[in-house]
């Protein structure tokens, strides 16, 4: 009786869970099939895109070659796996393991950080790679010495880097890191330091004074030519500002011939008031006394006295003029043309 119970409750167990372990057969059913397809599909994207050949020259894709994986299949089995662990976690929680659904959420949170920190650290170092060979192919073509060293050290460090960050996304405690790269940045400082010693007492400071000597006439020179450069970009300025001042001038004096043609052609013409446009003319630079047939003006400012408009007024209206000297004040006479 008691075993019957027991598997007439087992039975109505397993009848109860039948859907659910349905439903995980065929989550993991779909997560196989799609596992393969989806990284067949990324392994063929790197192909065409040919970042394989790239990577082949990076560190991690040199081990991996050693190991017998290319990259496409790295991705491949990566991406494939990763459907693999997300369908089987999915089937875990669709079966209601209530033990284990710490463990499915922890999983579940942590699958974006680790395929973000794959795809830096992939992408990292080929960027890192195309970066040293453009400098090692700048570096030969300028023929600088001593620049494969400083390239490979320069690559050494943003490979680490990259590293860092990889793992950071990755949430792995760095701590270690950070303790070797500080031991190590001392050591270099002091290992060149050393060298510079050694190099500095064993006859190198010869090659170091020489090329110091070079060094600073150089920047002699690169000085030099700076402040040519802003002398010469001064006297561009000044010649700006001249020729505006220049145009400013012309333009002034333009206005004052035509100032001057208007009012000579006004002179020219018949004059009803002569007493009053002498006055207008001559204003505070002289005194007009009328004289019985003519004028007198006696000339206060001489050097701004309107000499020339004042003879041409009367000359074209008909009177004789003539200049006289009367206690130390010239004066201007007219009187009319006898015809």
């Amino acid at each position: 009786m008691q075993l019957g119970g027991i598997l007439e409750r087992f039975w109505l167990a397993l009848v109860e869970a039948m859907p659910r372990i349905v439903g995980a057969l065929i989550v993991l059913l779909v997560g196989w099939a799609f596992g393969r397809l989806l990284g067949k599909g990324v392994s063929g994207f790197v192909r065409r895109l040919k970042i394989e050949a790239s990577f082949r020259k990076t560190l991690m894709g040199r081990a991996l070659e050693r190991s017998g994986v290319s990259l496409g299949l790295f991705l491949d089995l990566a991406v494939r796996w990763l459907v693999y662990i997300g369908s089987i976690l999915a089937a875990i929680d669709i079966l209601g393991f209530k033990a284990l659904e710490p463990f499915v959420t922890a999983a579940i949170n942590y699958l974006p950080s680790l395929i973000g920190g794959v795809l830096i650290l992939i992408i990292g170092f080929v960027a890192v790679d195309f970066i040293a060979d453009l400098a090692r192919a700048a570096s030969s073509e300028a023929r600088i010495e001593y620049a494969g060293v400083v390239i490979l050290g320069f690559r050494l460090i943003l490979y680490f880097a990259v590293a860092v960050v990889a793992l950071s996304i990755m949430k792995i405690d760095i701590s270690i890191l950070y303790i070797f790269a500080n031991a190590l940045a001392w050591g270099i400082a002091a290992g060149a330091g050393v060298g510079l010693g050694i190099a500095l007492g064993w006859g190198f400071k010869d090659i170091v004074a020489r090329n110091a000597e070079r060094w600073v006439a150089g920047a002699k020179g690169v000085a030099e030519r700076v402040e040519e450069v802003a002398e010469l970009q001064a006297l561009r300025d000044r010649v700006k500002e001249l020729e505006a001042s220049l145009a400013e001038h012309k333009a002034r004096i333009e206005e004052l011939v035509r100032v001057r043609t208007a009012m000579l052609e006004e002179l020219k013409g018949p004059v009803e008031d002569l007493h009053s446009k002498l006055q207008e003319l001559v204003g505070e630079k002289g005194e007009v006394s009328p004289v019985y047939g003519g004028y007198h003006i006696t000339v206060l400012e001489p050097l701004t006295f309107p000499w020339g408009e004042v003879m041409m007024l009367l000359t074209n209206l008909g009177f004789d003029t003539w200049i006289s000297k009367a206690d130390e004040r010239y004066v201007v006479k007219c009187k009319r043309t006898e015809s």
